[in-house]
């Protein structure tokens, strides 16, 4: 059966997913006349890496948007190695090997240093990040914590911007009995992963998402691409749709705006197609430095 995707607030259901993601990115050139976005740099999620995004070929339709694969940063102990010139191209794609089950501040911590790098070759360029699963979590505390590295964009893509339940119960699992017994066994993924699985368990008021989503964000773009299997509620079958919905989230309400594509929790080639889309769209300009 075709895949399709659907998109809000233009309403194209039921339109083939080629078809429908060309006439999007028809509509941005016509209502732009360019390609406003610079450099946008991809953050992996839960136990997976920068080189997730070109495997599932999200890079392939940014590629014939006139995007450029420009590599990525990697941490390296407590350093990030990665490009210290501007690469060759108009319109970079960069991606960003972090610690990935590693607890979400940690993580953010090496994605600015990425960014840093970026905006000493880069210091007024437009930047957008993309961050899939738990990856948009830590794009977007980044983005809260360091406003002077003047992020336009963010995107994040099935990201449990509310929580997941399967995230708490695993952090539950990690600080248990079950936890230490795989510890000893020689499994410490679980363990390692306990912090960041806190960290993305459903929001409250005692937790890090409710204490990021109350925090006042900087003017950016902000976007959900939501993923859905079959049932909008219940989400891409891992996360569900409300909680991937940046306008659920206080500090955001009226700020943010959503896109839903039909699939799983993975990251898949429409991703990419959408993406050719939402990147022609012009972001907030920051006041240049002085």
């Amino acid at each position: 059966m075709s895949r399709f995707v659907t998109f809000l607030p233009m309403l194209i259901p039921f339109i083939p997913k080629r078809i429908g993601i060309s006439l999007f990115a028809a509509s941005c050139l016509l209502a732009t006349g360019a390609v406003h976005a610079d450099i946008a740099v991809f953050v992996h999620g839960y136990q997976s890496s920068g080189d997730a995004w070109r495997k599932a070929g999200v890079f392939a339709p940014l590629a014939r948007a006139g995007w450029t694969d420009a590599g990525g940063y990697r941490y390296q102990g407590r350093r990030v190695i990665g490009p210290n010139r501007r690469p060759q191209g108009k319109n970079l794609l960069l991606t960003v090997d972090l610690p990935n089950n590693a607890p979400v501040l940690y993580q953010a911590g090496y994605l600015r240093a990425a960014l840093q790098s970026i905006r000493r070759f880069a210091p007024e360029e437009s930047l957008t990040l993309v961050g899939h699963s738990a990856g948009g979590i830590v794009s977007r505390a980044t983005l809260v914590l360091f406003p002077e590295l003047k992020v336009a964009r963010l995107v994040a893509i099935a990201t449990p911007n509310l929580g997941a339940r399967l995230a708490d119960i695993g952090a539950t699992l990690a600080s248990s009995p079950v936890g230490l017994f795989a510890r000893l066994m020689g499994e410490r993924k679980l363990a390692r992963s306990g912090k960041l699985l806190s960290d993305i368990s459903p929001q409250s008021n005692h937790n890090f998402l409710g204490w990021l989503n109350s925090r006042a964000h900087p003017e950016a773009d902000y976007i959900a691409v939501i993923h859905v299997e079959d049932n909008p509620a219940e989400g891409d079958g891992v996360i569900p749709g409300r909680s991937q919905d940046l306008r659920a989230v206080p500090a955001l309400a009226g700020k943010a705006t959503a896109w839903w594509v039909r699939g799983g929790h993975g990251l898949g080639r429409s991703d990419g197609d959408i993406l050719a889309g939402l990147l022609l769209r012009p972001a907030p300009a920051h006041e240049p430095s002085r």
